[in-house]
């Protein structure tokens, strides 16, 4: 199982949020029938109480069963991830100066739609056994689907992506990146990952 813990550094009275996505190869909970791979991967964003993000944050994920850690910072968008993660159970801490302390209890998980090989997130047939068996709260979903220059053929992926949501009660969709962001909030989307349009 995985455990989500996030702990910010005491100080002022504003609040650093952490939105942590579950975006598994196969996932970090051991399921049935899930074999092709043995590796995920855990993927976040760290932003404050307005919403902005928050550069160069210390992300720290701790196997539990290892008793192993590694950290990194987070980009200049405030986002961080840790590849290659083996199943088992693991704590993410987040600090920051001037931030008081909070705690992570939601995720995303990334739904795997288009069936490339190599691309994370679990198979759309798992995902009603991955929410059952995850031990923090699933509130969305996110995918990525292949990349195109046509943003209408994203379009379909998006569709399915939202049809899933609604069908099991949840509310945030992250998809669409900076070629087809306008598709995926027609769909729904919640949350949008741009990157290069910013700097164009």
């Amino acid at each position: 199982m995985i455990s989500r813990r996030t702990a910010l550094s005491a100080g002022h009275e504003a609040t650093l949020a952490t939105r942590i996505v579950l975006a598994l190869a196969l996932s970090l909970i051991s399921l049935p029938g899930l074999a092709q791979s043995t590796a995920g991967r855990v993927l976040g964003s760290v932003t404050d109480q307005s919403g902005a993000a928050v550069p160069g944050a210390s992300v720290a994920i701790r196997s539990v069963d290892q008793n192993i850690t590694s950290n990194i910072e987070t980009n200049e968008s405030g986002n961080y991830v840790f590849p290659n993660l083996q199943p088992g159970t693991y704590t993410v801490t987040c600090e920051a100066p001037g931030f008081r302390k909070a705690q992570v209890s939601k995720v995303l998980v990334e739904v795997n739609l288009s069936g490339e090989e190599g691309k994370g997130g679990i198979e759309p047939s798992e995902l009603d056994a991955f929410i059952e068996r995850c031990p923090v709260t699933v509130s969305g979903l996110m995918t990525m689907p292949p990349f195109t220059e046509d943003p209408e053929a994203s379009r379909p992926y998006f569709a399915r992506l939202a049809g899933l949501a609604s069908d099991r009660g949840l509310e945030r969709l992250s998809m669409g990146t900076s070629q087809d962001w306008p598709v995926a909030v027609e769909e729904g989307a919640t949350i949008v990952r741009l990157g290069s349009i910013l700097w164009a």
